[in-house]
Order: C-alpha cells, then structure tokens, then sequence
C-alpha cells in the first residue's frame, strides 16, 4: 500500500487550527505521517499541536523558535518526508474525510500523473459555505496553456515525492504552489489533473497570510508571470491581461469575507474566475 507524508506549516492559525489537524487524523485513508511544523506563533498555536503530538503518534512536530517564512519551513518538512506521496495541508482550511483515499486512488491508477488537485468549497471565517464546489481548470487536465491561470488550489494536491529531487526548492514565498506546478509544466515532468470533486472546504479570512500580504503575493505573481510569458513567448497582451485581472482577483480576495453572502458578488467573482480560466 502506498503512504502519504502530510505537511503543513503554521503560523498564528490557533483559531482554525484544530478543526485543521483533526480533518487529517479522521482521514478514511489512514497511512500517513503529518509532519506539522510551527513557525514562530505568538499565539496558541503550539500548545494545540503538542496537545494532538501526544495523542496521536503518526504527527511529527517541528517547533521553529522564531519565524522564517513559508519556504523555508516547507523545504524542512519536505526534506524529512519519508514516503512516496506528499499532500499539503494549509492550517486553517478544512480536508474532507475521503480527500487522500480519493486522491491516492486515482495517481495509483494513473502512473503519468506527477501532482493532483481537486476542487474545494470556499467558506468564510465562521465555517459558513459561500462559494459551492469551484473547479480551478476548464478540463481536468493542466496543460501549459493553463500557465497563466491559478491551475492548483493549493490545499487540495498530492504529488509524487520524486518530483521533489527534480524541482528543488521552493523559492517564492506566496506562490509557491503556482511555482510548484510551473516548474512541473516547465520540465515535462508529468501530468498535472484536478478531479471534479470537492475534497477541502477552504477558508478565507481577513487574518490570511496572503490577504494581510497581498502587495507582496500580487509582487511575486506578476514577477513569475513575467519570467513565464518570457520563457513560453506568448503575447504581450497576454502580459497585460493577466496584470489586470490579478489585481481585479486580489482585491476582489481581500473583500471577499464581508461579502461572502452577496449574490451579486458571487456572480462577479464566478465572471472573473471563468475568465482566468479560458481567457489566458
């Protein structure tokens, strides 16, 4: 039987970080280390991960005494992961309880496949579903001409660990998972599918390391784009289209949770959201 390594990196999520860890240890599918590695918290966070270390000995903490940033603790996790496959987990997102069985099925059957993603359901801080079941690719597959456009959503994949040796290390500090499935499109190294199924309930709140940070993030996107539309020689209005349309979609994420219930909203993010899609 094959075995996951489940990663996830904390910092400062001690308000959703049990509803986090335990949709893990209830996954149905249930071998699998959970390397947890806390960076830096000043709140609560490491009291609620020590308290699941000693119940449950598939978790592996690392405690990093100050923070270093999402990469670094990444790469550490990754670096002391012993089995084949590797899920992320982000800490205040929620994994459906058949996410891993489902996901681990389906690279098993299909041995070309490299990375795996799903569809999630987003839901606001109070746990309250707004955006039902949002499926990232026009088709399963992700192709290079999906290169442009968020092909991932990060707390839903499983890849393979050898891509690993081949793609070190993370580098961007807010998109590294865009950077991930970029440098796997980049260097052939496997396909790349979402299955049409929500498995994670993803939660989006004002304390988000990406919203509280969005200037940075929206930075190192337009810089990877950039390099992208260099490296593929695409367009140059493709250059300008994807500039405008991340800035239309971040500031759309930053307002998103105080108007999470609004009909008109969601309509104008699904617009958006098509057009990121099949418009790049």
């Amino acid at each position: 039987m094959p075995k996951i390594s489940c990663i996830m990196p904390v910092y400062n999520t001690a308000e959703y970080l049990d509803e986090a860890i335990q949709s893990i240890l209830h996954q149905s599918f249930s071998d699998f280390e959970f390397i947890i590695s806390d960076d830096g918290s000043n709140d609560w966070s490491k009291e609620i991960i020590k308290k699941y270390t000693s119940q449950d000995s598939r978790i592996i903490f690392l405690d990093n005494p100050k923070n270093r940033g999402i990469c670094a603790n990444l790469n550490d996790m990754v670096q002391i992961a012993k089995w084949e496959y590797i899920a992320i987990m982000e800490s205040d997102d929620i994994s459906l309880q058949d996410r891993f069985q489902v996901l681990i099925n389906f690279l098993e059957k299909n041995p070309h496949v490299s990375l795996v993603g799903a569809c999630v359901t987003y839901i606001d801080s109070a746990g309250s579903i707004f955006i039902e079941q949002v499926f990232p690719t026009r088709t399963g597959l992700v192709t290079t001409k999906d290169i442009l456009s968020m092909a991932i959503i990060t707390p839903t994949f499983i890849f393979r660990k050898e891509l690993i040796n081949l793609i070190w290390l993370f580098k961007y500090k807010y998109i590294w998972d865009y950077e991930l499935y970029i440098r796997i499109l980049s260097a052939d190294l496997g396909w790349i599918f979402n299955i049409n199924q929500s498995l994670v309930k993803k939660r989006i709140h004002w304390s988000s390391t990406y919203i509280k940070n969005w200037r940075n993030t929206l930075t190192e996107l337009l810089t990877l784009r950039k390099e992208i539309i260099i490296q593929y020689k695409l367009w140059y209005i493709k250059y300008i289209q994807s500039h405008l349309l991340y800035i239309y979609l971040s500031l759309l994420n930053i307002i998103r949770d105080f108007l999470s219930r609004n009909k008109y909203y969601k309509k104008i993010y699904s617009i958006f959201r098509r057009y990121l899609n099949f418009g790049l």
